[in-house]
């Protein structure tokens, strides 16, 4: 009979280092790209990133992406318009979700419906190499470099970090018997769904992920 994997046997530190090396060394020559196209309007001569202090004219400019805006006006508030600072931004943003890729695989993997299966043995390998895929792979390219479709790479980080809590907070709720930390987990699922809202339009399909999500991996006759 296979014995199912644990969270406790796998050690992320090493899948974080091996994706964060990767995803730097693939991006390592984008740092300088100068602003391009809706870089100009959006940030070099949008004056409402200009001052952080005033929120109300950020979220008068687009309100439905307030979140993309905000994290402009951070960088133009650090840096002006030194275009490695945002470079960097874009990196760090696509590495995490790099990372919560990882995460949710393994996750998946501890479900009713994977954690019996043969192929659970390989829970960590899996894992890793779907971040590395996430990470490395030429469709990441524009969301990555081109300095304004930040707003696609956090909208993917919210909506991965938004289905990590959930089903972390899925596994909490009978697995450890710990009803308050399933209730944080799910607390933040819900804050990073509406980050995710505010993000970009098209994350409006959040909460139908997660109901499939639910009804794929987690009621299956299998417990829970």
């Amino acid at each position: 009979m296979n014995t199912p994997i644990t969270q406790a046997q796998v050690n992320p530190a090493r899948s974080i280092i091996i994706i964060a090396c990767v995803g730097a060394i693939v991006y390592s020559n984008t740092f300088f790209s100068p602003f391009q196209f809706d870089d100009l309007v959006y940030i070099v001569n949008n004056h409402s990133i200009k001052n952080i202090h005033d929120l109300q004219a950020i979220w008068s400019f687009c309100p439905c992406r307030f979140v993309t805006f905000f994290s402009l006006a951070l960088n133009y508030y650090f840096s002006g318009l030194q275009v490695l600072a945002y470079h960097l931004f874009n990196l760090a943003v696509h590495l995490t979700s790099a990372f919560l890729v990882w995460r949710l695989t393994f996750l998946t993997f501890l479900t009713p419906a994977m954690k019996e299966e043969k192929i659970s043995r390989h829970a960590g390998a899996i894992s890793l190499w779907a971040g590395l895929i996430f990470v490395a792979h030429p469709v990441q390219t524009e969301a990555v470099t081109y300095i304004w479709q930040r707003a696609a790479s956090m909208a993917a980080l919210f909506y991965l970090a938004a289905l990590c809590f959930y089903a972390q907070s899925r596994l909490l709720s009978v697995s450890s018997g710990s009803p308050r930390r399933a209730g944080w987990h799910y607390l933040c699922a819900l804050a990073m769904t509406v980050a995710a809202m505010f993000t970009k339009e098209n994350t409006v399909t959040l909460p139908l992920m997660i109901m499939l999500y639910e009804f794929f991996f987690i009621r299956t006759g299998k417990g829970f």
